[in-house]
């Protein structure tokens, strides 16, 4: 299995782990939603919010870990890129589906850890006496996150805008 791969497995089982471990230590109810002073404004149920988070992670599962390996599979009318014809020649195409599911599988790594971080924030605040949630916390969560997406979206679309 490759790194990327390895990356996506580690970071389902620590999300797993995380709820495990936090779930029985959690108030029945936990506030949810903060407005933007950090101060919640939402509550759900301990039950609602981890069942929640275990779809969410079966869904990210379905797509980052599952989805990419059956990109070999799609006909090429369902797949969109620039310069198609060129990246997806009978020559280039192994290679082209090759790097799409790399590039898929890391960022979905991307994308389990900032659920992971998020989820963990949202815990603390809960244990946390005051629940106060802390604005700039989330955005030193939330900038480096938005920057990998950035420059991972450039990137790819560099990739396919040119050709040979």
């Amino acid at each position: 299995m490759k790194v990327e791969r390895w990356m996506l497995v580690l970071l389902l089982s620590a999300m797993a782990v995380q709820s495990i471990y936090y779930y029985p230590q959690l108030p029945p109810t936990l506030a949810s939603q903060f407005d933007g002073r950090g101060q919640p404004n939402g509550w759900v149920s301990k039950d609602s919010f981890f069942s929640l988070h275990a779809g969410l992670l079966v869904l990210m599962t379905l797509v980052f870990f599952i989805a990419p390996p059956m990109l070999f599979r799609l006909r090429l009318p369902w797949i969109n890129l620039p310069n198609k014809g060129y990246w997806m020649a009978v020559g280039r195409r192994a290679e082209t589906i090759a790097f799409l599911e790399k590039q898929l599988c890391w960022f979905g790594c991307a994308t389990l850890l900032f659920g992971f971080c998020i989820v963990q924030f949202v815990i603390h605040t809960n244990l946390a006496e005051g629940r106060a949630f802390s604005n700039n916390t989330f955005r030193f969560i939330l900038g480096p996150y938005l920057a990998f997406t950035a420059v991972w979206t450039v990137r790819l679309v560099l990739r396919f805008f040119r050709t040979g």
